[in-house]
């Protein structure tokens, strides 16, 4: 069995990743900042479960992936701190998952113009910082006792 393919990897920025790739020899397992910036691929994608080995992951990008719907369930990345799904202009579901980042600082949601509300597990991010949603469909915010009115 040959090793994986730069099992030392932390850094990846990989803009408009082909929707069939298969990444069954690549390592995510030290991997820290992943960029898929512009990549087509959608929820169904097979590559997330391959994603979900990035157990070290801290910034996961994925500015303008136009056909992304929901994100993928996001449970198996808890040292996450930056979530950025800027310009995914299809978004309209945010996993409720996202509850269990609690290292998470920054959610951009800039410019997802088709996402309507966030998930109420929101109000569980004690580390959330930063939180944009100009250019979006939202008009409430989870709170303490529910949704509040923006």
């Amino acid at each position: 069995m040959n090793p994986p393919i730069l099992a030392e990897l932390r850094w990846l920025s990989w803009h408009n990743l082909p929707p069939v790739l298969t990444l069954t020899a690549f390592s995510m397992l030290n991997m820290v900042i992943l960029d898929l910036s512009w990549s087509t691929f959608s929820e169904s994608w097979d590559g997330w479960s391959h994603i979900k080995m990035a157990r070290n992951l801290k910034v996961l990008n994925l500015t303008g992936c136009a056909q992304l719907q929901r994100t993928p369930d996001l449970s198996a990345h808890v040292k996450l701190e930056q979530l950025i799904l800027e310009s995914c202009g299809r978004l309209v579901e945010i996993d409720e998952s996202i509850g269990q980042l609690k290292q998470l600082v920054l959610l951009n949601l800039r410019f997802c113009r088709k996402l309507r509300r966030l998930p109420e597990e929101l109000v569980n991010l004690e580390s959330l910082k930063e939180l944009l949603i100009d250019w979006t469909s939202i008009r409430e915010i989870p709170g303490p006792g529910g949704m509040k009115k923006l």
